[in-house]
């Protein structure tokens, strides 16, 4: 894809997730320059002497297939690339550092996108992603941005 401003959608298999990325793939048929990255996380499992490593591993892989299933069918459909991360670990720590991975240098080129529950509006992260959390930013139809409320 060409270098240009990266989208991270966090795709857990909810019908939230789905409809996050049917946003993102709507604005990214009109501006060819996006990037987009979805990210699953799974929650880290500690190992036992009953469960082993190579059956979290294995757990992990199938509830990721699982949740990214959905996501690459619409991707197809709609002939949509995107890079697809499984990640293991809380997932509020595992986005922020990701998208401060994907896009370490701009202030522009960091966005999640999600939904409101029982909302069809899409909601944009801000970039100033604290340590503990980050802070949903409305989009609001004007283009600015503005905090509603702290994770």
């Amino acid at each position: 894809m060409v270098d240009g401003k990266k989208l991270l959608v966090p795709i857990d298999g909810s019908g939230n997730s789905l409809r996050a990325l049917a946003f993102v793939i709507k604005r990214i048929t009109k501006d060819k320059k996006l990037r987009i990255y979805l990210l699953n996380v799974q929650l880290r499992l500690p190992s036992s002497l009953f469960v082993s490593r190579a059956m979290i591993a294995e757990y992990h892989e199938s509830r990721s297939k699982e949740a990214l299933a959905r996501s690459c069918k619409v991707l197809a459909k709609h002939r949509v690339s995107a890079e697809i991360v499984v990640r293991i670990g809380e997932a509020v720590e595992i986005i922020v550092k990701f998208a401060r991975h994907i896009d370490p240098d701009t202030d522009h080129g960091r966005s999640v996108t999600g939904h409101r529950p029982r909302s069809s509006e899409p909601l944009q992260l801000s970039n100033d992603l604290p340590a503990q959390g980050f802070s949903i930013i409305e989009r609001p139809r004007n283009g600015i941005l503005s905090p509603t409320k702290q994770l």
